[in-house]
């Protein structure tokens, strides 16, 4: 009896010491589970650690610098199927020791969205579709998405006489769907969305479709419009809403002309119901101001050489606000020559900031050439400009300018 006590007393604290290693063993196994489940979906860079460099990748990925790619398997830290500035939230909370996990039990961090920004989304097959998205775009202040197809379409995709061509097909196909590169990073922040389009056979592309469909537009307000040789935009818009869950606020959309001014352009946008007023702007004290009197109010440029006294519209951008403020100080006078065929260009003898994009000109624009030189356009021209104004009335602008050397004033009107 005594030696079955001795034996009990002598087993005891090996058993108790093996207990112990087995608890430390399995701390250890759940602490390396868990190390390999944050390194699976936070190191980045694949180099077996989560470090600072991770997330300067994520950071350089989300701010979409050239060549920076991310393997969706590793950048989703969060595990809900994309990459966002979620991922890159979790990951800069992770690094700075605090209380969070990687992988599907992450916690997405709530994150303020700006109230009421704007988008214009749009696909351009020919680039007329593309000019005017970029107007409205400057015009209305929004963020500006162009929906690119994977396989682009071609001239003989887009011919309309044969009837196997791709575009043809497609359209004919109500489950075609085009594939798209690329997505709206962050869609949730856009509440406004000015959705555009060219038209195909009466109807939107197919590729317009597949854009709805990627993404949930439930509370949003889309205005759609569409551009064509002449067929306006008919039922398409409303094909294009069963696309979208009935959340949705789809208002009327329209066909717009390719020449259509930006005076006119305005007017659509603010008569369309989607351009909100800032609260500031609704407590002035005459309220009963409607949107489209204010245009008349704007401040307009006066270019004025020989005989003749032109109107423009100033665009809405930094560059057309500086040179307002140098034409506060008093009227400028250039020189200005012919150059290509379809300008007048001379030296502004300052420099503005530039707002360039590829933009083709039209008989009437004021552009803003390197921030220093000022060119007035009477032909067109394809190329990186930042437009200042447009004269209203255009008409016959090259004979009017002549040929040769011109002095031209511009100044503020009264």
């Amino acid at each position: 009896m005594k030696e079955n006590k001795k034996f009990i007393w002598r087993i005891l604290p090996l058993a108790l010491i093996f207990i112990v290693f087995l608890c430390i063993l399995n701390m250890v196994k759940a602490q390396c589970t868990e190390l390999n489940s944050n390194v699976k979906y936070g190191d980045i860079d694949k180099n077996g650690e989560i470090n600072i460099s991770d997330g300067v990748i994520l950071k350089k990925y989300l701010a979409n610098v050239a060549g920076i790619t991310v393997d969706k398997a590793v950048g989703d830290v969060n595990v809900d199927g994309e990459i966002n500035i979620s991922d890159a939230v979790i990951l800069v909370k992770f690094l700075a020791g605090m209380d969070v996990k990687l992988g599907g039990n992450s916690e997405i961090p709530t994150i303020p969205q700006k109230e009421n920004k704007k988008l214009v989304a749009y696909f351009s097959a020919t680039g007329t579709t593309k000019k005017l998205a970029e107007q409205i775009a400057q015009i209305w202040d929004a963020d500006l998405y162009e929906i690119v197809p994977q396989n682009p379409y071609s001239s003989e995709d887009l011919n309309y006489n044969d009837s196997n061509s791709r575009a043809n097909i497609e359209q004919n196909d109500d489950n075609a769907r085009p594939a798209i590169v690329g997505n709206v990073q962050n869609m949730q922040q856009y509440s406004s969305i000015i959705l555009a389009y060219p038209i195909w056979w009466g109807q939107a592309p197919k590729i317009i479709r597949t854009f709805l469909e990627s993404y949930d537009f439930s509370n949003k307000t889309i205005l759609p419009f569409c551009t064509s040789g002449s067929s306006p935009i008919g039922n398409s818009a409303k094909n294009l809403e069963k696309c979208c869950s009935t959340a949705t606020t789809w208002l009327e959309g329209k066909r717009l002309s390719a020449n259509i001014s930006v005076e006119e352009l305005e007017q659509w946008i603010y008569s369309s119901g989607i351009h909100y007023t800032e609260p500031e702007e609704e407590n002035t004290a005459d309220s009963t101001i409607k949107p489209e009197d204010t245009t008349n109010k704007e401040e307009t440029l006066k270019i004025s050489f020989g005989q003749y006294e032109l109107e423009a519209i100033f665009e809405k951008n930094s560059s057309a606000d500086a040179f307002k403020e140098l034409l506060e100080k008093g009227p400028i006078t250039i020189n200005m020559s012919d150059y290509g065929n379809f300008e007048k260009v001379g030296s502004l003898g300052a420099t503005l900031p530039r707002n360039d994009i590829s933009i083709t000109t039209e008989p009437g624009d004021i552009i803003l050439y390197q921030g220093n030189s000022i060119t007035i356009y009477y032909d067109t021209n394809t190329w990186n400009f930042t437009r200042l104004a447009r004269i209203k009335d255009s008409e016959n602008l090259k004979e009017k300018l002549g040929n040769g050397a011109v002095l031209v004033t511009f100044s503020l009107s009264e």
